[in-house]
């Protein structure tokens, strides 16, 4: 217990900058290691998940049963869909998380490479592991609060600093080309999005002409 407890509280620590560079200077870490952060994050995550579907579900099933008709039933209902949920929290997102985890890291250590990074997957995917797991712990904490959510876009965003120092260090990049890498998959998702956006607008656009030409015949 006292080891799992020192790993979350590594976790938190590594978020700020000064710890995040001794941690690189001194660890190079393992691909075991970094799926066990990985794995204490996804708890916090599913505990914190399971809070806010409870207190929906209070706070739902209340409704239902003060409803004048069909009280029952929609409390009945409500209780259903919580249970799908829970099951979609406890099984299927840790899945999902951990197999995203890898197929992350393994296209941003490519493009590492293709950089001229020299770090290996294992020493990448540890020290995210570490420092994405503390700050999935805030953000999942912070999710819960409504009124919290622009925080919890901060963080977020804070996130992107922690990113370059792990490149700079793991794979010796400039700062230069770490801020590259780091950009990079921001401004893909931003190109896709703009793409998605003509593409829908050109077909928009066709559908009106051959809507109109079709008018124009008869």
């Amino acid at each position: 217990m006292t080891d799992i407890l020192d790993m979350y509280k590594k976790m938190i620590y590594s978020i700020v900058p000064d710890n995040l560079k001794t941690q690189l200077d001194k660890e190079k870490g393992s691909l075991g290691e970094g799926v066990k952060y990985v794995l204490l994050g996804i708890a916090v995550m599913v505990a914190m998940s399971l809070v806010g579907i409870a207190i929906q579900f209070l706070l739902g099933g209340s409704l239902a049963l003060n409803s004048e008709s069909r009280g029952m039933e929609s409390f009945g209902a409500a209780g259903l869909s919580t249970g799908l949920e829970i099951i979609i929290v406890i099984i299927l997102a840790p899945i999902l998380i951990l197999i995203w985890t890898f197929l992350a890291t393994g296209v941003m250590w490519l493009l590492a490479k293709v950089l001229g990074g020299k770090g290996t997957f294992a020493e990448q995917y540890y020290h995210f592991a570490i420092v994405g797991g503390g700050m999935s712990i805030i953000t999942s904490i912070l999710s819960i609060i409504d009124c919290l959510g622009l925080i919890e876009i901060l963080a977020s965003l804070y996130f992107l600093y922690p990113t370059y120092l792990i490149y700079k260090s793991v794979h010796k990049l400039s700062s230069t080309r770490s801020v590259i890498l780091v950009l990079l998959p921001i401004i893909l998702f931003i190109v896709l999005v703009i793409a998605m956006f003509v593409l829908i607008g050109t077909m928009f656009a066709s559908l009106i002409a051959a809507l109109s030409s079709t008018g124009a015949a008869y």
